[in-house]
């Protein structure tokens, strides 16, 4: 596969990711509006959004594919609320750095 497609595949699966996540996040939200338990919309989001991440990094082989997503859906949210999208940079921008330095190390366990 020549690199114009891998970008365009790329950006497909991004884009496929942000709308997953926002479709399912709504969901999510109106189904939580149901349950009268303070705080259950965050307990049904965080594994959600873990899974739809994890399915994004592994589609995707780039090595900086979680920062890509992470200002994609940064500028995403930021129509919604500032600080929300700042969040989201501000967290893409650590997890990617904390995966390089995972990365590098060469320490097996076991």
């Amino acid at each position: 596969m020549d690199e114009d497609h891998r970008k365009i595949k790329e950006m497909a699966i991004i884009a496929v990711g942000v709308a997953t996540i926002i479709g399912g996040g709504i969901a999510i939200f109106v189904a939580s509006s149901i349950i009268p338990m303070p705080g259950v919309k965050y307990i049904l989001l965080s594994p959600y959004l873990s899974m739809v991440t994890y399915v994004i990094q592994l589609k995707a082989k780039s090595k900086l594919i979680l920062l890509k997503f992470g200002v994609v859906f940064a500028i995403t949210m930021t129509m919604i609320s500032l600080f929300m999208g700042g969040a989201i940079l501000l967290t893409a921008f650590l997890a990617q750095f904390s995966i390089i330095g995972i990365k590098s190390n060469e320490i097996k366990v076991f």
